[in-house]
């Protein structure tokens, strides 16, 4: 069973990064239409940033190896910072206009640094982008503090951000980014597991187990912030049945597609979210609204990727001639 998962996780993290976005999208759709009671079935899609934060633990550690720190470093800005810059001249130019301010100096530098997140400026960048690079930053001492304490590690941030969650007074965007930092770690340990073939030992599979039966009864409490730290414990049971579909469905292109493109998909969906806040003070049918929500969605998506594409081909050209 522990190879059948192994082999399906290494082998299809496009498809698993395809679902947590398609997750999200619809957990998306149902905060912005949630008049509609069918859509309460994505009221946990938001345990797709689990999932990414989970496989983005375990990838970083193939780039982490493989390439020097700086280089590392490098593919990481690259990947990531020119489309956040993109984000951050239409978020910025779009919040200007709905709350006709012209933004200060503070608020462009807090945003375009993602320093916003942390208090600087008034106009706050995205939690998961701004968190994400923290993550990447923190990456070589994250890897090093798994690689030497291992489970250790795992349970005393379990315990850690449950505290601080429960104890002291945070913003909702902290507390989301604090609840999850445990399945990124885990992905990190995974990554490790495999590389050095170490079968999980049974106190592993003993904590794991306990971690995630707390994250699942945590649940039925239904009250924030507990539920994404709830969230957060039990998805690696989520993953683990995802691993156990058909590989027919694993094998999905039009999903891997998706999580090949989840970046891009996830800022266009960023802004998308900003057009919903605009259409919800208008008077417009629900079924309108829902198709100008995967309308704008799509749209956004395709002018990022070859965006996206445009960039990254100027970079590998930059390169070749250093």
């Amino acid at each position: 069973m522990y190879d059948i998962i192994k082999s399906k996780i290494l082998n299809n993290r496009l498809f698993f990064t395809g679902v947590a976005i398609i997750l999200i999208v619809l957990y998306h759709y149902y905060c912005a239409l949630s008049q509609i009671h069918l859509l309460s079935i994505f009221k946990r899609g938001y345990i797709g940033v689990d999932i990414f934060f989970f496989f983005s633990g375990l990838g970083l550690g193939y780039s982490y190896n493989k390439n020097s720190l700086k280089q590392f470093y490098r593919n990481r800005i690259w990947r990531i910072m020119p489309l956040y810059w993109i984000w951050a001249i239409v978020h910025l130019i779009v919040v200007g206009i709905q709350n006709n301010v012209l933004p200060s100096f503070l608020d462009v530098f807090g945003i375009f640094t993602t320093l916003s997140y942390y208090g600087i400026g008034s106009i706050r960048s995205n939690w998961y982008l701004s968190a994400i690079l923290l993550l990447y930053a923190a990456y070589p001492l994250l890897y090093t503090l798994t690689k030497k304490y291992k489970w250790i590690f795992l349970l005393l941030t379990v315990g850690i951000t449950f505290f601080i969650i429960y104890k002291i007074q945070l913003n909702w965007y902290h507390n989301v980014f604090i609840g999850r930092l445990y399945i990124f770690l885990l992905g990190i340990y995974i990554y490790q597991s495999i590389n050095d073939n170490d079968h999980k030992p049974l106190f592993a599979l003993f904590a794991g187990s306990v971690i995630s039966i707390l994250g699942f009864v945590s649940l039925f409490y239904d009250s924030h912030p507990f539920d994404y730290w709830g969230t957060c414990c039990f998805c690696p049971v989520v993953i683990g049945l995802i691993c156990m579909l058909p590989t027919k469905i694993l094998d999905s292109k039009t999903i891997s597609v998706c999580g090949k493109y989840s970046l891009e998909i996830f800022i266009g969906n960023c802004w998308t979210m900003l057009l919903m806040t605009t259409l919800a003070n208008n008077n417009i049918d629900t079924f309108w609204k829902s198709l100008s929500y995967f309308v704008s969605n799509a749209l956004f998506a395709i002018v990022l990727i070859y965006a996206n594409k445009t960039i990254q081909a100027l970079v590998r050209k930059r390169t070749r001639t250093i």
